[in-house]
């Protein structure tokens, strides 16, 4: 009989403390940016939006700097034409390395480029942006690529 009342009084106990933590939770969420202001803020939002903010939307990017392992450098032969645009409806337009893709978009913590041609997603942070500047993170593998953007 004390084995019962135990393993209630634990199912009580787990039950009210999920409970607390949930509404806690759900009461300190902030409501989501609309990405209307011109800040220098990346304007991420959790759930996964598509409108990106203004300081990055619907214009053409193209790569002026990459830093890797805390060395800048111009970019090489094989980035010279690289560029990004993030359209308003969701879609964007890259050149990486001088190949193409084109494909959907989606905002969280950091945005993830999913080609339409089926090939991995890209994903970027944006870590700051300005009306002539865009700055990003790029992860390949284990290794941070900071790209420089300027406003075309």
């Amino acid at each position: 009989m004390k084995t019962r009342s135990l393993l209630i009084a634990l199912a009580l106990f787990v039950g009210i403390s999920v409970s607390a933590q949930i509404k806690s939770t759900s009461a300190t969420k902030a409501p989501a940016k609309t990405g209307t202001s011109k800040s220098t803020q990346s304007g991420q939002t959790s759930g996964g939006t598509t409108t990106p903010p203004a300081c990055y939307a619907g214009k053409t990017w193209k790569l002026s700097k990459i830093e890797k392992f805390g060395v800048e450098k111009d970019p090489g032969d094989d980035q010279k034409g690289d560029m990004l645009i993030l359209n308003l409806d969701g879609t964007f337009k890259i050149i990486l390395k001088g190949v193409e893709k084109t494909g959907t978009y989606s905002r969280g913590s950091w945005l993830n480029l999913k080609p339409a041609d089926g090939s991995e997603a890209l994903p970027i942070k944006v870590e700051s942006c300005n009306d002539s500047e865009l700055k990003a993170d790029w992860r390949d593998g284990d290794t941070h690529n900071h790209f420089t953007y300027k406003a075309q």
